[in-house]
């Protein structure tokens, strides 16, 4: 009470500090807030901006697509990767693009928002004509199940139901019109550059003489590795000629960073080999004392659904298993065996001869609902009623058997085909249908059910019956446990730890004996060698708070390694420094010290007006007789590519001395001995065919991106600000 009461004769001054520590939490918050930079948006592309949402939605877009053409539910880290980058290069090329067609005035129509594109007619032809646009031609859902492939009358009937599709089939429908529509776009324009192509006679004339005209000359060539590096001392001003020279062939588009790292691989210890031969050994066990009926489930139950029931031709298996099989009787066993990181056990479960391909005719008959417009196409009974009435027909007058898989089979080829599914590999087709065209004769006719509904099936064809066996087979991978996994993590990071300063992780590299790794990096880089996904390495490398001559705090995972990193250098966008590129152009300097030394000696031989054979006495050299020197071929024998040095060859005079010429691999002096000439012609026909060619590649590039859009991305502003998001 006595506290209390103290308390109560202070209440006032208690009121004021609470009310203060208050005030100062809250506008203490309210500062800290105020002082938080806005994250800016994604990227921008001359003044338009892409944000994040509009971003990861194209991701997705270009995701679901890839998943369609692999016919997969599930992406690797790779293939997200390129999706990514796959979205991006494609809002980039978009919004370019689009600014060109709106200037050109090029689109059809413009839609709500303004964006070119084409004609619904037009659309229409390029979804449904004989010659569909190649977009269409790929789409697995109009591809024929049985074959593989296209399928027009697939595309129409997708389209007649289109308004009874779910929303998440119509959604990529909606977004493969979209890429229909753009690449047709993009077509257009890199048409109109490719035909505004034109080849004057003159240039004609020169390209053809490029190719035609032929110089015999002798030659003298010094080369650069006559002069040993160790007698060059490069002082600042070679430095600074060359970088004055060609600073602007090191200009980057991008920033990169230099990063050196140590791998610290994840691989089983001897532990861990001991406890999975253990392990594989009861497994063996295990298979080889199963009764038959069991053992689908066994290797399922081990392998994750993994049994392999398809009958095996002699040399498919692998060679210690098929040696061993190929000889023995059902229950037998391969002796465990150690290849290609895993324990290997196999047993012989059946032994049957069988054809190795076969032909057939069905008339198919469908029930349930439908893959693509998901209405209900008949019940199971109904359809069992139908192809029991059909396969009644068909036994009683088995020539009506074509017709009518032509005219009432769910098997949208069969009414080009008659129903033939032409002939196929043992295993290839659905169980059911493969068994029972294995258990019937050439002619017979036979019904059967499948998940894709009820088949009448006619044998038309068997190659003759070969040995095959069916094979149980074990394979237990040898791979690190998480005891493992944690002690190496455990060592890189202990190491990191230690070794804080730029100085301290490379001094300790050396002295341990590690084998450090060097590597530059883009913000955007997908992976790095020996380490798989770089995308934590360079969210870390690139963020402003990381200097450069720093250790990485944390160690980065990768596919079975840790990895421990130093941050070395980073350089911005655009022209780099003489001292950024110093250690880059060390050998190109010194390369240019050489030639100045050689043609200083060269020169000086020359003053004495001694004959080719003489000068290269002198200079403990040869002259060598080079013929058929052209343009379209810049190598010069011995020496190797010399384009500068060929090309003044063939411009030179004949019978007079000439040089020093500096060229790629050393220097040269050379006189021309005699020039053949093309033949006289005015026909350029196959020049001007070929630069139209390499032209109209070049302009469109793969996907697209050829010069054209590489030149639209050189003049346009773009401000790439993925890495603050991915």
């Amino acid at each position: 009470m006595a506290i209390i009461g103290k308390i109560r004769s202070y209440s006032g001054l208690l009121v004021i500090v609470i009310g203060v520590a208050l005030a100062a939490f809250v506008l203490g918050d309210l500062f800290k807030n105020s002082g938080t930079r806005k994250m800016p948006p994604l990227a921008e592309i001359n003044g338009e901006e892409i944000t994040n949402a509009e971003f990861r939605q194209k991701v997705e877009e270009v995701k679901e697509r890839i998943k369609q053409q692999n016919r997969t539910n599930e992406l690797t880290s790779e293939q997200s990767y390129q999706a990514m980058q796959a979205a991006w290069e494609s809002m980039v090329m978009d919004q370019l693009m689009m600014e060109e067609y709106k200037e050109l005035g090029l689109a059809v129509k413009h839609n709500r928002k303004r964006k070119p594109s084409i004609s619904s007619e037009e659309l229409m032809y390029l979804l449904t004509s004989e010659n569909p646009h190649p977009f269409i031609r790929r789409e697995p859902a109009f591809q024929d199940q049985q074959t593989g492939q296209f399928n027009p009358a697939l595309v129409q009937q997708f389209i007649s139901m289109l308004d009874q599709q779910e929303q998440e089939t119509l959604e990529l429908w909606n977004n493969l019109e979209k890429q229909i529509k753009k690449d047709q776009l993009r077509s257009k324009y890199y048409t109109l550059i490719s035909k505004g192509y034109y080849l004057p006679d003159k240039m004609a004339e020169m390209f053809y003489r490029e190719q035609g005209d032929k110089a015999k000359a002798a030659v003298v060539g010094m080369l650069y590795r006559a002069i040993p590096d160790t007698s060059i001392t490069l002082t600042d001003e070679d430095y600074q000629k060359y970088y004055d020279e060609h600073k602007k062939q090191y200009e980057t588009k991008e920033p990169s960073a230099n990063i050196t790292y140590i791998k610290y691989d994840v691989k089983p210890s001897r532990k861990d080999y001991l406890k999975i031969q253990k392990q594989a050994q009861e497994y063996y066990q295990e298979l080889e004392n199963a009764p038959s009926e069991d053992i689908p489930t066994l290797v399922s139950t081990i392998q994750m659904n993994n049994y392999d029931s398809t009958w095996k031709k002699e040399g498919v298996l692998p060679a210690r298993i098929d040696t061993v099989l190929f000889n023995a009787e059902p229950g037998e066993m391969v002796s465990m065996y150690q290849e290609d990181g895993a324990f290997h056990m196999a047993r012989l479960m059946e032994i049957e001869y069988r054809p190795d391909s076969m032909r057939a005719s069905h008339i198919l008959v469908r029930y349930g609902q439908d893959q693509q417009s998901g209405e209900m196409i008949r019940s199971r009974e109904a359809a069992k009623e139908k192809a029991d009435s059909l396969y009644e027909v068909v036994q009683n007058n088995p020539e009506q058997f074509g017709n009518l898989a032509s005219t009432v089979s769910d098997d949208p080829k069969a009414a080009q085909s008659e129903g033939d599914v032409e002939w196929f590999a043992d295993g290839t087709m659905l169980p059911e249908f493969n068994e029972g065209v294995i258990n019937h004769e050439v002619g017979e006719i036979f019904q059967t059910e499948t998940r894709a509904g009820f088949h009448i099936v006619r044998v038309t064809g068997k190659k003759e019956p070969v040995k095959k066996i069916r094979v149980a087979q074990l394979e237990i991978p040898i791979e690190p446990t998480t005891d493992t996994y944690d002690s190496v993590w455990a060592e890189a990071s202990q190491f990191i730890a230690t070794y804080r300063s730029a100085e301290e992780f490379e001094q300790a590299v050396k002295e341990q004996n590690l084998e450090p790794r060097e590597q530059t990096i883009r913000p955007m880089q997908g992976e790095i060698p020996g380490v798989g996904s770089a995308r934590e390495i360079a969210r870390w490398a690139f963020n402003e708070k990381t200097k450069e001559n720093t250790v990485a705090e944390n160690v980065f995972e990768g596919e079975d390694t840790y990895v421990a990193v130093l941050l070395k250098e980073k350089t911005e966008s655009g022209i780099p420094s003489l001292n950024d590129v110093k250690d880059r152009i060390k050998t190109l300097v010194i390369r240019e010290v050489k030639a100045k030394v050689l043609k200083q000696q060269m020169q000086k031989q020359l003053s004495g007006n001694s004959g080719l054979a003489v000068i290269a006495r002198n200079m403990n050299a040869s002259v060598d007789t080079i013929p058929n020197l052209s343009m379209a071929s810049v190598n010069i024998p011995k020496f190797g590519p010399e384009p500068k040095v060929v090309g003044t060859i063939l411009n030179s005079p004949k019978g007079e001395i000439k040089g020093p010429i500096q060229g790629t691999m050393g220097v040269y002096l050379f006189k021309v001995l005699e020039f053949t000439k093309a033949p006289e012609t005015n026909n350029y026909a196959r020049i001007r065919q070929q630069k139209q060619s390499s032209f109209k590649q070049q302009v469109t590039g793969r996907n697209g991106m050829g010069m054209v859009y590489s030149a639209l991305k050189d003049i346009s502003d773009i401000e790439d600000n993925r890495i603050r998001y991915y």
